[in-house]
């Protein structure tokens, strides 16, 4: 089994540059409760350029964080933080037969015991969709109610409400609430946000509308108020696409004085691989819209990003800002990154990160240095190992003091075998494993499921993906690309018992690695694919 590598990756790079926002907003990714998300974050900032990066919104199932699944035969029983002060916290696991989460533990360490911190409970439907989840705290050597969220789906197991309570003197206080509406493909068309005003006794609430072309591309978003029972107009995006299906151009505009006023836009454009080559935006100066920075980049031929430029506008033209400058190994994974800023006359390093894997594809280091005014330091460096199967048993953060490299809190994140996403703030974390005959409450016999290797594989552009299913159930069997996003929905139904063959086409899609994923009530696997162009 093969670790997520580039969502361990993209972590250590991300931690220099917003740890010390979420530091400054209080967070604490050890203690977050339940998973407090827009459905709408489908369509996520992308962190190139800080715009929508897709022109599709998918519901959101019974994990909002899970991206991908692998073979595994083991599960996470627990896992262990130790800060850099020497306090240790404790987290496990319990699962259902079909290795759901159906408690969750959190302990902390006084030295000679541990001792109970909060606990939460989870319940699904008979798709496996979660529909309940319980925060408990310990307290004075009992569990007392903090907060819950419940979860309604439709028949197709699309999201349709999203509630959150907490407990106050000893009743459920409704906080807010979220109510999603889809057309017949499955696309968002309307999202509902309320939260619960106890002053006036009634709901806050915002709107959001979806629209959408033949192809399922989002092509415009309407964001409205709730005021005084009329709708007021808030703000709106509008998007264009090409014959791929690539985002082309975006104009976000917001309510004023009654009427629409240009807020920025963005244009967008590609190579013959569906590479973003270019983007452009240009923003409001109050009267109209004008230059306001660009990226160009340049990619290998296997569609792995190798340089991405930024120009900003200013006086009247176009001044070179940065560049960011990325290398790889055979397998496609990151071998290292630079980011570098123009002084006017030459290149400077500001940050520089190198990564370093095993024979197995995991990634065992990440080193990060920074700039000094005079030469790259010690900066930041991660350390990961691995069991025999391949499963993460150990991460340890450290940063360099001037001499020695001693512990520090950071934020550290991992998928586990079944695409759960896991993110602790912390030193180290130790993970621990059970295998799935000694969890689950009856034993899989997953030789009558299987996910055969597709055929060709480098394939260019159509390959075949052979599966085994044991009886009749739900399947679905997606295609992603390396960052989780997805790319293809090849079977999405009911199936009989027995053995099935599909073709996938990627005429579509830029070359690179890929992931194809089966899963239905009582199996999941994950294989990768390499697209060749």
């Amino acid at each position: 089994m093969i670790i997520n590598i580039r969502n361990i990756v993209q972590v250590a790079v991300i931690l220099l540059f917003v740890s010390s926002t979420l530091f400054a907003q209080g967070w604490d990714y050890t203690k977050f409760e339940g998973t407090q998300i827009s459905i709408s974050q489908g369509v996520s900032k992308d962190n190139t350029e800080g715009k929508w990066n897709d022109g599709k919104l998918k519901n959101i199932s019974k994990n909002l964080f899970k991206t991908e699944s692998f073979d595994s035969t083991s599960v996470i029983d627990s896992v262990i933080e130790t800060f850099y002060d020497g306090n240790k916290v404790k987290h496990t696991y319990t699962y259902d037969s079909n290795n759901n989460w159906i408690l969750y533990l959190i302990e902390n360490w006084d030295g000679s015991q541990w001792v109970n911190d909060r606990r939460y409970i989870y319940t699904y439907d008979s798709n496996g969709n979660n529909t309940f989840e319980l925060i408990e705290i310990w307290y004075e050597n009992e569990w007392l109610n903090r907060s819950r969220y419940s979860y309604v789906y439709d028949s197709k197991s699309n999201i349709t409400t999203y509630l959150f309570e907490y407990w106050s003197e000893n009743q459920w206080e409704m906080d807010w609430r979220y109510t999603y509406v889809y057309d017949s493909d499955g696309n968002l068309t309307s999202e509902l946000f309320g939260s619960w005003d106890w002053g006036s006794d009634q709901w806050n609430v915002m709107r959001i509308t979806f629209n959408y072309d033949s192809n399922g591309n989002m092509i415009y978003q309407l964001f409205e108020n709730l005021y005084e029972n009329q709708w007021i107009n808030y703000w709106q995006n509008t998007f264009t696409y090409d014959s791929s299906g690539n985002r082309t151009f975006e104009l976000s505009e917001y309510w004023d004085d009654n009427q629409w006023v240009n807020n920025d836009r963005s244009t967008y454009t590609y190579d013959s691989n569906g590479n973003r080559i270019s983007y452009l935006q240009e923003s409001t100066d109050g009267s109209q819209l004008v230059n306001n920075l660009r990226n160009t980049y340049s990619y290998d031929s296997y569609g792995n990003m190798t340089l991405r430029l930024r120009e900003d506008w200013v006086d009247s033209q176009w001044l070179i800002i940065s560049k960011y400058t990325y290398t790889y190994d055979y397998n496609g994974d990151k071998t290292s990154y630079l980011n570098e800023r123009w002084s006017g006359t030459q290149w400077k390093p500001m940050v520089r990160i190198t990564y370093a894997y095993d024979s197995n594809d995991n990634i065992t280091s990440s080193y990060i240095e920074v700039w000094d005014d005079v030469q790259l330091v010690n900066e930041m460096r991660y350390t990961y190992t691995y069991d025999s199967n391949g499963d993460m048993i150990s991460c340890l953060s450290e940063e360099w003091d001037g001499s020695q490299w001693i512990l520090r809190d950071n934020f550290m994140s991992f998928y586990d075998s079944f695409g759960r996403y896991y993110e602790f703030l912390t030193s180290e974390i130790s993970v621990y494993y059970s295998p799935i005959t000694d969890v689950t409450e009856t034993e899989m016999n997953v030789s009558e499921y299987s996910l055969s290797q597709n055929y060709p594989n480098p394939f260019n552009p159509s390959t075949k993906i052979e599966y085994r299913i044991q009886k009749t159930e739900f399947v679905s069997l997606k295609v992603y690309d390396v960052l989780g996003r997805e790319v293809s929905t090849l079977v999405n139904k009911e199936q009989k018992p027995g053995n099935y063959e599909i073709k996938f086409d990627a005429s579509n899609l830029s070359s690179g690695l890929y992931f194809y994923k089966i899963a239905t009530n009582g199996f999941m696997q994950t294989k990768k694919m390499l697209l060749l162009r």
